[in-house]
């Protein structure tokens, strides 16, 4: 591929283009159909599958009302919900080594049909998806899919080298060479114009950029199938134009590359093979670009000449002209009707037999033979007929213009995508050392986000440490102390819990894309995940304990210091995960009101405001459930415990002189340090492995 940054594109440059796709369609009949090579540095080594997709009555609802499907806890509420059909039976095809478009008013379903045909969203949708002819595995196409979804998400924290680095290795694995790869991301920089900006932070990337990057990361382990949703949203004329003339030559090479496209220009629908129209969840046009304006001229729709063809479809979708849809729907037959197909596809020739289009003749070619198939349908079931020839004289009627079989001989089928289920091109362990390296890398970055909570425990300790100064050998302050303890679990459950609250969900989309086109595991990044946090917690912590601690006048002692410090960090993991585990559910609106409401329970039953003996017989259970409880007993116990000597005493009597007296009075003379630590410790393992579902189920449902 050429370099397509250009300072203009000229209309001139752009015809050319679109004149050129016969010929160079032609020119691709030359060699084995069963695979394209291109001569993109990149890609002269690697072999496209070609994948058609066929798609037959396809129906996608949702529900609405105030509990939606966006919201965790509708899977359980299911009043005040109301279903509404979004997509009313849509049918159609999409060719490899084709631009096609799908086009439509806001609102009309042009996402959810998109959504649909990734595999993005099948909640709700109901049909079929066929690939080359056989009804789609959605775990073996995804192999050879690049979803791109409209909100470009990107590590806003990575350059561009280093977004194409951490994609090409994840993405490729061990298939190429480290020059191979360094190679491979060159050629792909070079070809979406990003090359002289490879150095530039993604955070700092204009709209048309991140669009072309997010194009070029998926474009790393060759995609057969790219289907993008509104890839020029946003974006000035020039650059939609270029963003466009990128795919255009991506689909040459012959890939089948379907995108949405709101509003698109005179200048880029010329660009485009085949549109595919929707208007209120149904087909309203679904063939070549240039046969748009005569499908129109037959229901009496005359296109002035000075419109763009597809402005004036949108016109006609939303009821300018009056009541139009319902005869652009039946001509169309939703769909179904191939006659308005382009002539020549990339892979085969269909070619029209008669006036009225009903009958086709299919040419496939192997190697120097030509493979002709044939298709009839009699009382539901389907007969194929072959025929092989040297030459370009056997002509097969197809009466059936609905075809469905467009496998050229020894073409790698759906079936044989990939060996197995759910590979991926990277092994497990090795996933999860890149993306620890990738957010390792991150957290150094955005130090802004580390050193706050850094700053923050260090200036509450100073505070804390100041108003409790000196007390923690005083005995006639034993409660006082007590209070420094149960506050200091207080502050780093509560800086955890919300760091995380607030931190994942905004990472979340990031997650869902680049899952979803493969490029790791969930458990892969979900240890990274884990990992990487554990070491700023322990900072925060040890920095929190250190300065309070001493500045308090707690017993200098590495075993009770060590002790304290760990089971303040287990209560922090514990805090943590719950937060997580919130995050995961809920959107940031929902979790910062309702985050609360999951943690502050385990408040009232810690032991602090009330003691587990004190309280009513049917709530004691609570208090052997709360993580609070064991984190404070276990701090308790590190202070006062292990036979510590008596206090000092600066008053006539102090009735806390004994520590073992103190552990006596609030209910924690026989408290085990061993089980609290223990106790948290299982806990932390369980609530995590919770969150992982949690999250597993959201991508895969509530994406």
């Amino acid at each position: 591929m050429e370099l397509i940054t250009r300072s203009v594109i000229s209309n001139l440059e752009v015809q050319s283009i679109v004149s050129s796709d016969q010929s160079s369609f032609q020119k691709q009949n030359s060699m084995d159909k069963a695979t394209i090579t291109t001569d993109s540095g990149y890609e002269n080594k690697n072999k496209l599958k070609r994948l058609n997709i066929q798609f037959e009555n396809i129906k996608y609802v949702v529900r609405t009302g105030f509990f939606r499907k966006d919201r965790a806890f509708t899977l359980f509420i299911t009043r005040m919900v109301e279903n509404k059909t979004v997509l009313k039976g849509l049918t159609g095809e999409l060719f490899s080594g084709e631009l096609s478009a799908i086009v439509g008013p806001s609102g009309a379903g042009k996402s959810s049909l998109l959504n649909i045909l990734s595999g993005y969203e099948l909640h709700g949708a109901s049909g079929n998806v066929f690939v080359n002819g056989t009804k789609r595995n959605i775990d073996l196409f995804r192999t050879n899919l690049s979803f791109i979804k409209q909100d470009t998400d990107l590590q806003p924290f990575l350059t561009v080298s280093e977004a194409m680095h951490f994609s090409t290795n994840l993405k490729t694995g061990n298939s190429l060479s480290t020059s191979e790869k360094k190679k491979r991301v060159q050629d792909i920089l070079h070809s979406v114009g990003m090359y002289k900006i490879r150095k530039n932070s993604t955070g700092k990337l204009s709209g048309g950029e991140k669009k072309r990057l997010a194009v070029a990361l998926e474009l790393v382990n060759n995609p057969t199938v790219l289907i993008l949703d509104e890839p020029t949203t946003g974006l000035d004329s020039l650059i939609a134009n270029q963003c466009i003339l990128l795919l255009k030559k991506l689909a040459q090479e012959g890939r089948t590359i379907v995108c949405t496209i709101h509003q698109p220009s005179g200048l880029a629908i010329q660009m485009f093979d085949a549109l595919y129209a929707i208007a209120d969840g149904k087909c309203i046009y679904s063939g070549a670009t240039r046969n748009l304006v005569p499908f129109l001229a037959q229901v009496d729709l005359k296109c002035p000449e000075i419109y763009n063809p597809v402005d004036y479809l949108m016109e006609i979708a939303t009821d300018d002209y009056g009541k139009q849809n319902h005869k652009l729907t039946e001509k169309i037959r939703n769909g179904r009707n191939r006659d308005y197909v382009k002539t020549i596809q990339a892979g085969y020739d269909v070619i029209k037999n008669s006036g009225i289009g009903k009958h086709y003749v299919l040419k496939c070619m192997y190697y120097k033979n030509y493979v002709l198939f044939s298709e009839t349908r009699q009382s539901g079931s389907t007969a194929y007929t072959k025929e092989t020839s040297n030459e370009l004289k056997h002509n097969v009627n197809i009466k059936d213009s609905n075809l469905s079989c467009y496998i050229p001989k020894n073409t790698i089928t759906a079936h044989k995508l990939c060996k197995r289920e759910n590979v991926y091109a990277t092994p497990f362990y090795l996933q999860t050392i890149i993306l620890l390296e990738r957010t390792f890398l991150i957290l150094w970055r955005d130090k802004g986000l580390t050193l706050l909570r850094i700053v923050v425990h260090l200036i509450m300790a100073a505070l804390v440490g100041i108003l409790y100064y000196g007390i923690g050998n005083d005995a006639g302050n034993a409660l006082n102390n007590f209070r420094y303890i149960f506050y200091t679990l207080m502050f780093v459950m509560y800086t955890s819990f919300s760091s995380i609250l607030v931190n994942f969900p905004l990472e979340f989309p990031i997650v869902t894309r680049e899952h979803f086109n493969r490029w790791y595991s969930l458990r892969a990044y979900y240890i990274a995940f884990t990992l990487a946090d554990i070491p700023i917690q322990i900072i925060c912590t040890s920095v929190f304990i250190v300065i309070s601690y001493t500045l308090t006048g707690q017993p200098i002692d590495i075993t009770r210091i060590s002790l304290f410090g760990l089971i303040t960090f287990l209560t922090a993991l514990v805090a943590q995960s719950i937060g997580l585990a919130v995050g995961a559910s809920l959107s940031i609106k929902y979790g910062a009101i309702l985050g609360p409401l999951f943690i502050c329970p385990f408040l009232a039953f810690s032991g602090f405001f009330l003691r587990q003996n004190d309280a009513q017989e049917w709530l004691k259970w609570i208090f052997s459930i709360s993580f609070l409880k064991y984190g404070l007993e276990g701090a308790s116990l590190a202070i006062f415990g292990f036979n510590r000597p008596k206090m000092d005493c600066h008053k006539i009597y102090c009735h806390y002189a004994r520590p073992k007296t103190f552990l006596k009075n609030i209910g924690m003379e026989n408290g085990n340090f061993g089980t609290a630590a223990i106790f948290l410790l299982v806990l932390f393992l369980g609530l995590r492995i919770l969150a992982f579902y949690i999250i597993s189920f959201r991508i895969r449902i509530f994406r």
